[in-house]
C-alpha cells in the first residue's frame, strides 16, 4: 500500500501524463542526429523552455569550433546552504 506522499506523487504523475507524452513526441519527432545541427539545436531549445521552468538557469552554448551543435547547460540554486551538488 502507498502512504499519502507515495499516493500524491502517483496521482501527479497520472495528472501529467497526456502533456508529458505530447513533449516526448515533440522531442522524438525532430531530426537531432549528431550532424544535424540544427535538429540538435532546436531540441536545445525545447529543453533550455522546460527547464527554466522548473526553475534551473538553463542556456544554450553553441560550439561552433567542434562542428557539433552545442549543449544544454542548466543550475539550479540549492534550496538550503550546504546543499548537494549534482551534475
Amino acid at each position: 500500500a502507498l502512504d499519502r506522499r507515495e499516493a500524491a506523487i502517483v496521482a501527479a504523475v497520472d495528472a501529467g501524463r497526456a502533456e508529458a507524452e505530447e513533449k516526448l513526441e515533440r522531442l522524438v519527432n525532430i531530426n537531432s542526429g549528431t550532424r544535424n545541427l540544427e535538429g540538435v539545436e532546436a531540441v536545445g531549445r525545447i529543453m533550455v523552455a522546460e527547464l527554466s521552468q522548473l526553475g534551473f538557469d538553463a542556456r544554450w552554448v553553441p560550439l561552433p569550433e567542434t562542428a557539433r551543435a552545442g549543449h544544454v547547460v542548466a543550475s539550479h540554486a540549492a534550496r538550503r546552504p550546504g546543499g548537494r551538488r549534482m551534475l
